[in-house]
């Protein structure tokens, strides 16, 4: 994909996802940065950055970009993930007061952020080019047959 379109956000948070499925910290962050490089409103990319620079032991940083979400979004679930983030932060850093008040607000936000998250799921790759290819190159990648053959198409 990055091929055809070099400038594509969405194909480089997806390397990104993939490099930090694969533990690969550095790599993560450097694909997510570039995501927000072409996108800097690329919440998700946001998000996972912020959770990968915890895994690289950046703490103050993904406490800035955990509030830098909250500043910039009205979504329950990037919100209450954030708040969850910010939480686990502080209690890291052993200020559980501060931890307390994030927690709490993160729990106030949980149902709508699960219903948030589960109309999103069953919206998400469904019926788009996007998921139809990827559908494609995770087949491809494994040697699995694809949707179609499978039911005799």
């Amino acid at each position: 994909i990055l091929k055809q379109r070099p400038r594509s956000p969405l194909a480089y948070h997806y390397q990104g996802n993939a490099f930090l499925g694969l533990k690969r910290f550095p790599e993560a962050a450097e694909r997510f940065r570039i995501c927000l490089y072409h996108n800097p409103s690329h919440v998700p990319a946001l998000g996972n950055l912020g959770v990968t620079l915890i895994e690289l032991g950046r703490h103050q940083e993904a406490l800035q970009i955990f509030e830098q979400i909250i500043d910039m979004s009205e979504n329950p679930a990037e919100l209450w993930t954030s708040y969850n983030n910010i939480a686990e932060l502080y209690t890291l850093s052993g200020r559980s007061a501060l931890s307390d008040l994030y927690r709490s607000k993160a729990n106030d936000l949980k149902a709508a952020a699960e219903e948030r998250l589960a109309t999103y799921g069953h919206r998400k790759g469904q019926g788009t080019k996007l998921g139809t290819l990827l559908e494609a190159i995770v087949h491809t990648e494994l040697n699995m047959p694809d949707a179609s053959s499978e039911n005799g198409s």
